[in-house]
């Protein structure tokens, strides 16, 4: 290896959303663990901090992927409350492109609870 491989748990995954202020109805942890073992190819990890996921190991690739999924049940959560707030637009395209949710999601939550949580370190 290089030395420069960084991975993380699920436990880890879990953490940060919890920390973050990230889940909702849209996204719980059990909808995360859902993701994490279809990422990840392992169904051994528990939907909670616990000692069994310590080999859950979640290289970069897999946890951009999972921030992907994060944005877009996040997005789909906001789109139905939408919904239910006001009349529907039928003028709206019937799906969004996955990187404008995933950009909307990383510029309007993600970083922004980031930068709260280590104000002025990022």
């Amino acid at each position: 290896g290089d030395g420069l491989t960084c991975t993380h748990t699920f436990d880890q995954i879990l953490k940060m959303c919890d920390t973050l202020n990230l889940f909702s109805p849209a996204l719980t942890p059990k909808i995360l663990h859902k993701f994490c073992t279809k990422v990840i190819c392992n169904p051994e990890i528990v939907p909670m901090c616990h000692n069994k996921n310590a080999g859950s190991e979640i290289v970069y690739d897999e946890f951009l992927e999972i921030l992907c999924r994060i944005a877009t049940a996040i997005a789909a959560g906001e789109k139905k409350g939408k919904e239910k707030d006001s009349k529907v637009d039928d003028s709206a395209e019937p799906g969004d492109e996955l990187a404008e949710v995933v950009d909307h999601f990383l510029e309007s939550t993600y970083f922004p609870a980031i930068r709260k949580i280590w104000h002025g370190r990022i």
